[in-house]
């Protein structure tokens, strides 16, 4: 005979693991989403300093090309 609240627990028992593992997921994938965005962040500092360095030696170059 079947035991239908044998059935129902473990039913309730594998959608508490799915939810807990969705919500472990999500939560990984949250602190990558961050971790993206600080990278980016980054990146834009990164290259806004390399544009400044490029800049100041072109002014350099002009001023001992015109020398």
């Amino acid at each position: 005979m079947i035991d239908g609240d044998a059935i129902l627990a473990a039913v309730l028992s594998l959608r508490e693991a799915t939810e807990m593992g969705f919500n472990a997921v999500d939560g990984r994938l949250g602190s990558l989403e961050t971790r993206v965005s600080a990278l980016e962040t980054r990146t834009m500092r990164f290259e806004g300093n390399v544009m400044e360095r490029f800049d100041r030696l072109d002014t350099r170059l002009a001023a001992v090309e015109t020398r």
